[in-house]
């Protein structure tokens, strides 16, 4: 088992500052995702709500780096490589609803441009789902690792965290509209702030 009592003062520190990070930027993310906005809503909302979840996203990924830049083994540098694809994934499904959809809507009316409208949301769809298949992609390398080092308890959260979103997308059984989108982002974000708690306790 891994302790922060095993690790040099600097990186004990690091460590805090990272779990900190994940556990409230996974908080946070699960209480904005559940007040998600609509297109009904209006521009407004829309630009706040998705602003606030690209934000919180950042201070997730830097918690991330920090944990990924104190093992230093090539299974968590490829999670983390992994991870800034899926990241890319997630903050291009924010800019789309959350600046780009919202600006057309203060000039062109969804009524009369829905095949625009429509290529936008599917567009936001794939991408967001991108995000979440990687997402677990990088979880599952995260949990292999941790296995190897002895956080098992960890790791078998991670493969959780990995299979079950990534099952029920590629099975078909939730799509990427708001309510599997909460879905698949909840039990990542547990993961997460287990992770964060691990990394604040220093045990598994």
């Amino acid at each position: 088992m891994e302790s922060m009592d095993q690790l040099p003062t600097g990186e004990n520190f690091e460590q805090k500052i990272a779990g900190w990070l994940l556990v409230g930027s996974s908080a946070a993310a699960v209480a904005l995702m559940s007040r998600h906005p609509t297109f009904d809503d209006g521009p407004a909302m829309l630009r706040h709500m998705h602003g606030s979840i690209i934000t919180v996203m950042l201070i997730q990924a830097v918690g991330l780096l920090l944990f990924v830049r104190q093992r230093a083994t090539a299974l968590s540098q490829v999670g983390i490589f992994i991870f800034m694809l899926a990241l890319i994934g997630g903050l291009t499904a924010g800019t789309i609803d959350g600046f780009i959809t919202p600006a057309l809507m203060e000039s062109l009316p969804r009524a009369e441009h829905r095949p625009l409208y429509q290529m936008l949301w599917e567009a936001n769809q794939a991408t967001a789902m991108a995000g979440v298949l990687l997402t677990s992609l990088s979880y599952s390398m995260w949990g292999a690792d941790l296995w190897r080092h002895g956080w098992r308890s960890t790791a078998i959260a991670a493969m959780g965290a990995a299979v079950v979103p990534a099952a029920a997308l590629l099975g078909g059984f939730v799509t990427m509209d708001i309510g599997g989108a909460l879905f698949c982002y909840a039990v990542q974000a547990a993961w997460v702030a287990w992770l964060g708690v691990a990394l604040l306790r220093g045990r598994t």
